[in-house]
This record gives structure tokens, C-alpha cells and sequence, in this order.
């Protein structure tokens, strides 16, 4: 639907799509893991969107996929909200408390092709599993 290479001032749009597509990025950069981002229909234009690849850190080299849901407007709440990611909850590494934490992170012992699910409350991305051995890493992101 829309393929741009980056150059130096960042700009990749714009890019028109509907309020109520779900939508798949995917970022390639030298250097770096092809970034699959999932992420919900984007309510209303924006003129600022940021993107950027992930990385695999030395922690995550037995993994052989490695996915992120993220919420990069907010914090989880524990208590609060209702948050399920993959089938857990609360998702791994979000603590009680005081909502802090904005992202939790899975690293799977198995690759294989198959789709991945994160909730926050009213709120469901279902992305696809991506092995980590070709350099690949999935991010499920949050509107809300």
C-alpha cells in the first residue's frame, strides 16, 4: 500500500489510509531486525507518526521469536486495566502498583508461523509471530 525509503530528514509520508484499517508496518534498516509493527486503526490523521526498529538485545539470544506489546501513550495499570497478551495476564514484566510500565516483552521457544494476540481493554491487535533466527521481530502496538 506504501513503500518508502527514509532519508535523512525521517519523513516517510504521507500515507492515507482508512479510520478503520488495522494496519501491518514494516521497518528495514541495516543493522537492525525487520520490525513488524501491528498496531490498531489510527482514530484521526496525524501529522507525527514515530517509527522505528527494534532490537534484539544480548538477553534475548535463545528466543526464537521475540514479540513486544506496547503502549507507548500510557502505562499499564494493574488493577486498572484489563490487559492479556497471548493468553497471560497481566502480561510479563508489568508489575502491581503503580502503573510504570508501558511495554512487556515475550521471548518464545518457538517460531512457528502463528498468529499472536494482545488486549487492553477495549483494545485487541493480533499480529503474527516472526523468527527471531531472520532477524525478525514483532511489535503489537496500542492507540489506547
Amino acid at each position: 500500500m506504501h513503500t518508502k525509503t527514509i532519508g535523512a530528514d525521517g519523513r516517510w509520508g504521507p500515507a492515507e489510509v482508512d479510520p478503520a484499517w488495522p494496519l501491518e508496518i514494516v521497518l528495514t534498516q541495516p543493522g537492525a531486525p525487520t520490525t513488524h509493527i501491528y498496531r490498531s486503526p489510527f482514530p484521526r490523521s496525524s501529522r507525527y507518526v514515530s517509527l522505528h526498529p527494534e532490537r534484539i538485545a544480548a538477553a534475548d539470544g535463545e528466543a526464537k521469536a521475540i514479540v513486544t506489546l506496547t503502549r507507548p501513550r500510557g502505562y499499564f495499570g494493574v488493577g486498572r486495566d484489563r490487559m492479556v497478551f497471548d493468553g497471560t495476564s497481566p502480561p510479563p514484566g508489568v508489575p502491581g502498583g503503580v502503573a510504570s510500565v508501558s511495554a512487556s516483552t515475550l521471548r518464545l521457544g518457538n517460531a512457528a508461523p502463528r498468529a499472536i494476540v494482545g488486549e487492553f481493554n477495549d483494545e485487541r491487535i493480533v499480529g503474527r509471530v516472526w523468527p527471531a533466527a531472520d532477524n525478525q521481530v514483532t511489535v503489537l502496538e496500542l492507540t489506547s
